[in-house]
């Protein structure tokens, strides 16, 4: 049985102490080496992606800048178009733009009238009127309600047409009775007649007529913010 003494730890040599020291300084190194890349790449990931919005943003404002110079053109040549309409010696209908007669008025009011961007049956009673008794026929009734087109006169991006239902009954010779459906027909501010019945003679024949005209809302223009992603 062997009872000799252990030896004490034999020290380290100077080449091990050197090759624990170039292992100690390789870690490190690798451990710096791998912070930097896990940042390049973090980094680099959110310049790219940086990148990608500020081209993204660019593009926007460069298309934007096109309308806004497109717009600016248009609305010149738009102001000399309407000056030109509104300042002719002769309107649309033939007559005068400052008269009072049924064919006058200026282009614009003209135009206003054939669609109005609101439902106005009294002025609309008021304009069939008027063609009624220029043309020299007897009215009978004119009738209609003043709801039947209402309700959807708020302005939008997207104008409604609405329809406006109406009957009208006059009494005139045969030929006034073309001559007044002719008229309407013509008339500056669209009606679409639905049923027409005659009763009488030559002489005196009652038109009724049930027939529609429409308005149409105001249309927006709304500037608006887009979100770039």
């Amino acid at each position: 049985m062997n009872t000799s003494p252990k030896k004490p730890n034999q020290p380290r040599s100077k080449k091990h102490a050197l090759i624990d020291k170039a292992n100690a300084t390789t870690m490190a190194a690798i451990a710096a080496t791998s912070v930097v890349v896990v940042f390049s790449l973090v980094a680099g990931r959110s310049l790219l992606r940086q990148y990608s919005y500020q081209n993204q943003v660019i593009k926007q404002k460069k298309l934007t800048l096109m309308q806004v110079t497109d717009s600016s053109k248009n609305v010149t040549k738009l102001v000399s178009s309407y000056k030109a309409f509104a300042g002719g010696s002769v309107n649309v209908l033939g007559g005068s733009p400052t008269g009072t007669g049924p064919l006058d008025g200026d282009n614009p009011r003209i135009v206003l009238d054939a669609l109005p961007s609101k439902y106005d049956f009294p002025g609309l009673i008021s304009s069939l009127e008027k063609l009624v008794s220029s043309g020299g026929y007897a009215i009978n009734s004119i009738g209609g309600t003043e709801e039947a087109g209402a309700g959807l006169e708020l302005p939008g991006p997207n104008p409604v047409l609405v329809e406006v239902p109406f009957p009208i009954t006059i009494t005139a010779d045969y030929g006034g009775a073309q001559r007044f459906i002719t008229t309407l027909e013509a008339s500056i501010r669209p009606v679409y007649i639905t049923n027409l019945s005659l009763t009488g003679n030559d002489a005196s024949i009652q038109l009724t007529l049930k027939a529609k005209t429409f308005y149409q809302s105001e249309k927006t223009f709304d500037v608006t913010n887009e979100v770039v992603k």
